[in-house]
């Protein structure tokens, strides 16, 4: 602007101004200028008013402020802000009068004939803001002088009963005087005594019986820890009690602190259209600097440095891999897809886990990726076509009523909606959001979904391996993950088995928690934690199905059979204990028939055991009969496949013409 004003001055110099526009922009600005020097004057008052206070307030010295003294001592290094401070305050009237006297020259300069149209809007614009910057400081000031006087009122005011004051008021009240402006050293100040004392507070909590004080109890530590905690980190108190439950002191300041930095940035490989190696190649040259995310993946990059957005390279846009997390590898390792599977992804969208599975189901069998939000089937749909994925058809059901859709599935990959705890660092509005309503809430849709997704396996699978449901959150708490397989397993005849990830990987699941009382096998689940594997906090269960049958239906149907089972067993007694006529008769001999010495051949033999195979009032099977049967077999399995590929078919020309 100073710029422009010169140029402007230098062109217009020979020009005779008019005096009486000039009066009126003097006289327009000039109560401004006095309020200027009003602020100044006020200013200046402030600064003898605070010599007074610092010698009305010289007993704060002689206070044993305590362990918050250290902090006080690092804050008196911070006077070389102060001092910047109060030269600010002394240049205000030079900076507010050059402010004024460049909006009165531009001003001025509006009413040059010989400037064009543009110029003279950009001068008004410039003028406006001019006149916006001085009346944001004059508030500023006015708001900092009004700050100060409550601040010295409150400090002067007496309490009630004639009682001392406590240290974190007179911790307070030498911030203020440190810090004319109070808000920055006050809360730099505060974060830095807060972290001390979580820091004092823990190890006093791990050795208590040396380190705690007389008269304070564990229960005291631990009220006041779950304060700093809150405070520091931003947590609701709801969330915190959360957290410590689950974790130890130690460790649950290890998990929060580990939230608040950003996960690694991990990439999957797509094996349908390149090799990892092939990959790590071609990315390198392109100034990207990767490793292996681990041995426990043969499909794993991590990504250190990019010179190009890795979201937006050639390899990417061309379907070489996914971005995704390195927690959601896990399920699918579990899941352990082979190849001509029907394999249902319940959850699917955005789809970096259904591509997986089709990767290494190499394109063959049937993959049913499935999402009830119809407008997250966009990016999964993208994803899927990117990634060459062609054995996969997408819809748009309810989970909890897809088995009444489609059924007999080797495989099920149940992802569900959850709270998000474990991925805090990616979305953090969660450490104040989460109420225990949108837990009780979420724990009712995990359930109903786990027995959707149990219904609709098949127990008879002849999948290598087959039958297999993999339940997974990305959640830490036991509400959405232990008590809901804890639940399927009253509800259906299922078992836990092992994961099939490393061993030494994750930590085992929860089989006592508070009150609650868990299946012994629930230890076979696996929990992943930030602050221990450096990835999203995950849970992953997988369940065999045992037997097609429910629980309840066969509770139900137990006491009926027991029932009729006692009363047919009665009958057959009662007619076992009386003989029958037919048989008395034959008994008897007769005396006018004569003994046949000759031996009956046709007669059974007394002395061979009878062949309790043998079943000589049942009729032998026909031939014939047995070859139509199988023919009905054959054409009743051959229209299920044709139904299937006619559903298949009509899903994706949906797709394609809508």
């Amino acid at each position: 602007m100073a710029k422009f004003s010169a140029l402007k001055r230098s062109r217009v110099s020979n020009i005779n101004y008019d005096n009486q526009q000039q009066k009126l922009l003097t006289n327009k600005f000039k109560q401004n200028v006095n309020k200027i020097d009003e602020i100044d004057e006020i200013d200046e008052i402030d600064e003898i008013d605070e010599t007074d206070e610092t010698d009305e307030t010289d007993d704060f010295n002689d206070v044993d402020i305590g362990a918050d003294a250290g902090a006080l001592n690092e804050f008196d290094e911070t006077d070389e802000f102060t001092e910047s401070n109060d030269d600010y305050i002394e240049n205000n009237k030079t900076v507010k009068k050059q402010i004024f006297e460049e909006f009165i020259d531009s001003d001025h300069d509006e009413n040059d004939a010989t400037l064009l149209e543009i110029e003279k809007k950009a001068l008004k614009v410039d003028a406006k803001k001019a006149k916006e910057q001085f009346e944001s400081r004059a508030e500023l000031l006015e708001a900092l002088q009004r700050q100060k006087k409550s601040i010295t009122t409150k400090a002067k005011q007496p309490k009630a009963g004639g009682e001392d004051e406590d240290e974190d008021d007179l911790i307070q009240e030498k911030i203020l005087q440190h810090d004319p402006r109070t808000a920055a050293g006050q809360d730099l100040l505060d974060l830095k005594s807060v972290q001390t004392r979580i820091r004092d507070i823990v190890n006093v909590l791990n050795d208590f019986k040396n380190l705690a004080s007389r008269g304070r109890s564990r229960s005291d530590y631990v009220r006041q820890l779950k304060q700093d905690l809150s405070a520091y980190y931003g947590y609701s108190e709801f969330m915190i009690d959360l957290i410590m439950d689950l974790f130890p002191c130690s460790e649950s300041l290890e998990f929060l602190e580990s939230n608040e930095g950003a996960r690694p940035v991990t990439l999957r490989v797509n094996t349908l259209k390149t090799r990892r190696r092939e990959l790590a190649q071609s990315l390198i040259q392109r100034g990207v600097n990767l490793d292996p995310l681990g041995k426990w993946t043969p499909v794993g990059l991590v990504v250190y440095e990019s010179s190009v957005p890795i979201g937006a390279t050639p390899e990417y846009l061309a379907g070489h891999y996914m971005l995704q997390g390195a927690a959601s590898l896990l399920p699918i390792i579990s899941l352990a897809p082979q190849p001509n599977d029907r394999i249902l992804d319940m959850c699917a969208a955005p789809g970096g886990k259904t591509t997986h599975i089709a990767a290494m189901m190499k394109n063959t069998g049937l993959l049913v990726a499935n999402d009830s939000n119809k407008d997250r089937l966009k990016a999964l749909i993208a994803n899927i076509h990117r990634l060459g994925c062609r054995n996969t058809i997408v819809t748009n059901y309810d989970g909890k009523k897809f088995p009444e859709v489609m059924g007999g599935f080797d495989r099920i990959l149940c992802d569900a909606p959850c709270t998000g705890t474990g991925v805090i660092s990616r979305d953090p509005s969660v450490k104040v959001r989460r109420t225990q309503d949108d837990f009780d809430r979420c724990c009712e849709i995990q359930k109903t979904l786990l027995l959707a997704a149990i219904d609709a396996i098949d127990a008879n699978s002849k999948s290598i391996g087959g039958g297999i449901v993999v339940y997974c959150t990305c959640s830490i708490s036991i509400e959405e993950n232990e008590q809901v397989v804890e639940y399927a397993l009253s509800k259906r005849d299922i078992k836990i088995i092992d994961s099939g990830l490393p061993e030494d990987f994750g930590r085992p699941g929860f089989t006592k928690f508070k009150e609650h009382r868990f299946h012994p096998t629930m230890e076979l689940a696996r929990r992943v934690y930030p602050h221990t594997h450096n990835m999203d906090g995950f849970f992953i269960c997988k369940i065999k199905k045992l037997s097609n049958e429910r629980k309840d239906s066969k509770q139900k149907g137990k006491p009926k059979q027991n029932n009729q089972t006692k009363k047919q067993n009665q009958k057959k007694k009662s007619n076992n204990q009386q003989p029958n006529n037919n048989q008395l008769n034959n008994k008897q001999p007769n005396a006018n028939q004569q003994p046949n010495t000759k031996p009956n051949t046709n007669q059974p033999n007394t002395n061979q055991q009878p062949n309790t195979k043998q079943q000589p009032n049942t009729k032998q099977p026909n031939i014939d009969e047995i070859i139509n049967n199988q023919a009905i077999n054959q054409t009743q399995k051959e229209r299920e496949k044709i139904d299937l590929f006619n559903f298949a078919f009509k899903q994706i020309t949906l797709f394609f013409f809508f």
